[in-house]
């Protein structure tokens, strides 16, 4: 049915498409097939939104990313690329994008995805009220504990799945606003979102922007040294003492300011970059 609907979107913006470097540019494209609704995320790699699809009035997500230069351009086709490769029920399914002129932005790029209405954050602050605890002190329980075992199992699988991908796929941007939970046939399906800095990676790779809360982020990409799947295992770790409330994430909770993180990370992040290599 998606490729009955993207037939009709070309139909209606067949008389106003223009190309950039082969690129085809469309003008009022989401406008003219897609209700915007309410915002539902935000990153530092764009918007997304909830949408309805005017023909058959089916719910999608629409990520928004302005983009700045050729640059910005030529690194979101080559990460649309990545995605498009992707074939998981652990991953967010991809459904096509297009380019958008826009007056205040070099293009925006919109990407049509399937909806998720809940990600991680929202999964646990309902775990906690339903087993009725009040703060992060108080000790999870046999049921509760059952639960996190299975959410952390269903974020390993899709981790796997991208690390054994050929080439090898690293999401580097995992935290729980990131992990996106869908309901399929009364099932509850974790479905790993937001590729900001996804790449398909044959060798080691550097980045200098840090994204979302410091406390996901490995310390070898915080510092813009080359990284690989370890960092994503990084992110993995602290997520876990998150879905398990281990004691020892209250470490991070306690730091009220950007600076103390910077102090923690300058004593003991050498020593954490060389435990987690020594073990992944």
């Amino acid at each position: 049915m998606e490729k009955q609907i993207e037939s009709q979107s070309e139909v209606n913006d067949a008389n106003k498409t223009e190309t950039y470097q082969d690129i085809p540019i469309s003008t009022g494209r989401l406008s003219a097939n897609y209700v915007k609704h309410e915002e539902t995320g935000a990153g530092s790699f764009g918007t997304v939104y909830r949408v309805h699809q005017k023909l058959f009035n089916q719910p999608f997500s629409v990520k928004e990313i302005n983009l700045k230069n050729e640059k910005d351009l030529a690194k979101n086709v080559q990460k649309l690329a990545v995605w498009f490769q992707l074939q998981s029920e652990y991953v967010v399914k991809y459904r096509n994008h297009w380019f958008e002129k826009n007056p205040d932005t070099f293009l925006t790029l919109y990407i049509l995805m399937d909806l998720c209405d809940h990600n991680l954050r929202h999964l646990l602050t309902a775990k906690a009220k339903r087993y009725n605890r009040q703060d992060d002190t108080t000790r999870i329980g046999d049921w509760e504990y059952l639960i996190s075992y299975y959410l952390y199992q269903e974020i390993l699988i899709g981790v796997d799945y991208l690390h054994k991908h050929k080439p090898k796929i690293i999401h580097s941007n995992l935290k729980p606003s990131n992990i996106l939970v869908s309901y399929t046939h009364d099932k509850l399906m974790i479905k790993l979102g937001d590729f900001g800095l996804t790449t398909n990676h044959e060798h080691d790779q550097t980045n200098t922007a840090i994204l979302g809360p410091p406390k996901y982020v490995s310390p070898e990409i915080r510092r813009g040294r080359k990284y690989t799947s370890k960092a994503d295992m990084y992110s993995m770790g602290v997520i876990c003492e998150e879905i398990f409330q281990i004691e020892s994430l209250r470490r991070f909770q306690n730091v009220q300011d950007r600076g103390g993180f910077e102090r923690i990370m300058q004593d003991r992040g050498s020593r954490i970059e060389l435990g987690l290599i020594g073990e992944c």
